[in-house]
């Protein structure tokens, strides 16, 4: 259940009235703050189900602030700003929502139903492994899986976790619809690619919003290509 949050955001007014509005809206305001470092420090103090941020922020933007706490999901993550320019690069890194100031309290419900949605998502789970210990992590936190030689299925999430699991790809994208086949070893997550490149040979890369390359083999070429248009 959603309940809480956190605002970062440098302008006094549009930071008050965005926490008035949270409360209206029946969320628990546990902080708000100026600046980057302030607000990522009450994050990692306080871990939110919600944290809303501006893309606006002075010396270190709402960016550059959410490496502050890598283990921090961005699919928590609210991002506000005056203008439309971020939107895209936002929604790539798997942000939540983004909002445009001034914020009304009809698009911040809009929000929050978007949000109830994605949490009943990510009651959807999977059974894992790293090291010895045994894990049960969200489909939607998966963001990359691929197999090695031995054909054991390793999965990336969002907060760069590694696990590791006994199952096949193919049987891996039957469960999670949202996972696209890219490569006889490779599957990725649709919403987290950040561009497609083309390679030599009729091959490519797929770049995720996190920086991670995956190769686009020629037998998935097409897909890959029809899925992105």
């Amino acid at each position: 259940m959603v309940t809480t949050a956190i605002v970062i955001d440098d302008e006094t007014l549009a930071r008050h009235t965005l926490c008035e509005q949270l409360e209206c809206s029946g969320l628990t305001v546990l902080s708000d703050a100026e600046n980057a470092v302030d607000g990522m420090n009450q994050v990692r103090e306080h871990r939110p189900d919600l944290l809303f941020i501006s893309a606006d922020l002075p010396v270190i933007d709402g960016f550059e602030a959410l490496k502050l706490s890598p283990s921090f999901p961005h699919s928590k993550v609210v991002m506000t700003s005056k203008h439309h320019d971020s939107a895209c690069e936002a929604l790539a890194r798997g942000v939540l929502d983004y909002l445009l100031k001034p914020i009304s309290v009809d698009r911040i419900k809009l929000m929050l139903q978007r949000c109830l949605q994605r949490h009943r998502a990510d009651e959807a789970t999977i059974g894992c492994e790293f090291g010895n210990r045994l894990f049960r992590i969200a489909h939607n936190a998966i963001v990359h899986a691929h197999t090695d030689a031995g054909g054991t299925v390793y999965l990336h999430t969002y907060d760069d976790g590694l696990y590791h699991k006994d199952i096949s790809l193919s049987a891996l994208q039957r469960r999670i619809p949202d996972m696209l086949r890219c490569h006889r070893q490779h599957l990725v997550r649709t919403s987290a690619i950040q561009s497609f490149s083309r390679g030599q040979n009729r091959c490519g890369n797929i770049e995720l919003a996190c920086g991670r390359l995956i190769p686009v083999s020629r037998r998935y070429l097409k897909a890959v290509r029809r899925q992105l248009s």
